[in-house]
């Protein structure tokens, strides 16, 4: 998992690394010879650059889906929070197909289905990439075109991080409790995110979903497992807390 999540960040980094090699000036694409610009108006050039737009969009996507499947890694959640807030500033400044734009958002939660339902899991994450590509494709009115080889890394990226990420994730769970889970009882785990009474534990290099039985238990407790009931723990805090 924690490999999976490492791609998912590499990934990010990389998205933002070929970001400028496609976004193109606005005046150079208008061929149009601009005087000096202020620091103000050389930021909503950059960020008016539908390529440069599109970037943080999916940026922001694929930061949230790593933090919702395997929730407690947080950089993944900031790198999406923050890329979401400039993706919303950058298309203020262009002309956005409203159905574009709810494609492309749509595509997240059908990431995350096929994440915790194995049943759906090839349908659902066929439907989300074809989401995406579509989406990608008229995120803007005509005029304003998105680079297609940047549509087709983004597209790649984000479905192979998905994939790598929640296969590792959920595979390994399941894992688990085919050869025993049994064996998780009296396990001791650490609180990824506080149980109030529910959250997230880490026990053996894995996150899983779990409930207190009683009271709270805050980040970095230490949490002992009494029961599993499918995908999700139940724990009580050790002797002395």
């Amino acid at each position: 998992m924690k490999r999976a999540a490492l791609f998912a960040v590499f990934a990010l980094g990389f998205c933002l690394i070929v970001s400028p090699v496609y976004a193109a000036p606005q005046a150079e694409v208008l061929g149009v010879t601009q005087p000096t610009f202020s620091l103000t108006d050389n930021i909503r050039s950059f960020f008016g650059d539908p390529n440069v737009a599109y970037i943080l969009l999916t940026l922001a996507v694929l930061g949230l889906l790593v933090e919702i499947i395997t929730p407690g890694t947080f950089l993944p959640g900031i790198i999406g929070v923050f890329a979401a807030a400039l993706a919303f500033y950058a298309l203020g400044l262009l002309s956005v197909n409203p159905l574009g734009l709810m494609l492309i958002i749509v595509a997240l939660p059908l990431f995350v289905l096929g994440a915790y339902r194995a049943a759906v899991f090839i349908p659902a994450t066929l439907s989300a990439v074809a989401t995406l590509a579509i989406g990608s494709l008229y995120l803007f009115h005509p005029g304003l075109n998105i680079h297609p080889v940047l549509i087709a890394i983004v597209v790649i990226v984000v479905s192979v991080s998905f994939i790598l990420v929640s296969n590792r994730v959920v595979k390994a769970q399941r894992m688990r409790i085919a050869t025993g889970s049994e064996g998780l009882i009296r396990h001791t785990a650490t609180v990824r995110t506080p149980l109030e009474p529910s959250g997230t534990v880490m026990v053996e290099g894995e996150i899983w979903q779990a409930e207190l039985d009683r009271g709270r238990a805050q980040t970095d407790e230490e949490v002992v497992i009494t029961a599993v009931n499918g995908l999700r723990l139940t724990v009580t805090k050790t002797k002395g807390d």
